[in-house]
């Protein structure tokens, strides 16, 4: 099978695009309810050629890393399966995580095929919801010849962000997500997907340490707190403020 008559193939994590009130209870859609819901809006190329796979539900932040590395190696599966390109839905709490340790694993290479994140903001059952518009826009950049050999990326409301910068800033906008200080580094139009400047080559990492502490500083903290987070680890991630003047 040729990359330009594969699949492009979903892997649906939950989150709040899943999410669907029928008016008494609280239910998850699958991705196979939300592809065919958005079908009908797809170039009758990729309208038959969208595939799926459910591989949880529920919110995204009840993922651990550990479920994130699971999310990665389906990722993995489905580009040595010949997808096209791979988009996964997932929740926006941790979307930016996964979306860096699919990063990571994957690494950044000229002919690896794009791999996409989007979620919602708004629920399935929402009056205006915002998920079927992002599912389509991601399933676009996934198909596109453009976005091959890119960092994975994260699309939503039109805009498409690098997993390394992409943060969410606003639980309450559309617009939640932004790669600040950076531009993002495209978006979908009427007229197709954009992007702009080639991807930095990466290679993939090799293995993941979980032995390494986090470290958060505050004004006046006590350096005895500090060791005793850090004392016997691999290693320790320190966020300090300012300049670093207190380290």
């Amino acid at each position: 099978m040729q990359p330009s008559d594969a699949h492009v193939h979903v892997i649906a994590t939950g989150g709040t695009i899943s999410s669907h009130f029928d008016g008494a209870d609280w239910t998850n859609l699958t991705g196979v309810e939300l592809v065919d819901e958005v079908r009908p809006a797809l170039p009758d190329d990729l309208r038959r050629s969208v595939t799926v796979t459910d591989v949880a539900s529920g919110p995204s932040s009840n993922l651990s890393v550990g479920d994130m590395m699971r999310i990665a190696a389906h990722v993995c599966d489905a580009i040595d399966g010949g997808a096209r390109g791979v988009v996964v839905l997932h929740g926006t709490d941790t979307l930016e995580l996964s979306a860096f340790v699919a990063q990571l694993v994957l690494g950044v290479g000229p002919t690896r095929r794009p791999v996409v994140f989007t979620g919602s903001m708004r629920v399935h059952s929402h009056p205006l919801p915002d998920g079927l518009a992002n599912l389509r826009d991601a399933i676009l950049v996934a198909a596109s010849d453009a976005a091959v050999g890119r960092e994975v990326m994260v699309c939503l409301d039109g805009r498409i962000h690098s997993a390394e910068v992409v943060h969410k800033i606003d639980a309450s906008s559309l617009d939640a997500f932004t790669s600040a200080p950076f531009d993002p580094i495209g978006h979908v139009g009427a007229d197709g997907v954009h992007l702009a400047g080639p991807a930095t080559q990466r290679p993939a990492f090799a293995d993941l340490e979980d032995d390494v502490a986090f470290v958060s500083l505050t004004p006046g903290m006590d350096a005895s707190s500090i060791s005793a987070a850090i004392i016997g680890r691999r290693g320790a991630v320190v966020e300090g403020f300012g300049n670093l003047n207190e380290i």
